[in-house]
């Protein structure tokens, strides 16, 4: 668990840093925004970079540790990973810490979160929720999470699973 927490601290610190500092959208906003508004658009930058690990890179910490990963984790993860997809569909397939961020910034609410990928390759995904390749893995590796994590906690659970 020590390990996944920094890890998570890691992740979240680097990446909010670095999209902070290279992203056009913040540079252009930030003089504009009112003090309340900076640390509106700060706490969605970390808040958002360590819900993306918790939901998109937790899984590789289950499948390694999953062993002594107490079943309740597995379960409310796979829960929250239904939660996700649920969310994404009753909003037009957009996410909705990215479009309060959108907001803030002042920029298309189709404008779509700068995952680790489009930090480190200064790129800004655009018309999220309309069926893009993003769009696409992100849904089909979606799936692959919830149903391995349900697999996992079976498994972990003797739910009779091979």
């Amino acid at each position: 668990m020590n390990l996944y927490i920094k890890g998570l601290l890691l992740y979240t610190i680097l990446f909010s840093v670095l999209d902070a500092l290279t992203n056009k959208y913040y540079k252009q906003a930030w003089p504009t925004l009112s003090t309340s508004e900076k640390i509106q658009l700060v706490a969605l930058l970390f808040l958002h970079n360590a819900l993306y690990f918790v939901l998109w890179i937790s899984i590789l910490y289950f499948h390694k540790y999953y062993k002594t990963t107490p079943p309740n984790y597995l379960l409310f993860y796979f829960l929250g990973m239904i939660f996700l997809k649920i969310s994404w569909v009753t909003n037009g397939g957009k996410c909705l810490v990215t479009e309060k961020q959108n907001e803030l910034l002042g920029i298309p609410l189709d404008t779509g979160f700068r995952d680790f990928y489009a930090i480190l390759t200064d790129t800004y995904p655009e018309n999220a929720g309309s069926n893009t390749t993003r769009d696409k893995i992100y849904s089909t590796v979606l799936y692959f999470i919830i149903l391995y994590s349900l697999y996992l906690y079976l498994k972990l659970t003797n739910k009779n699973v091979y």
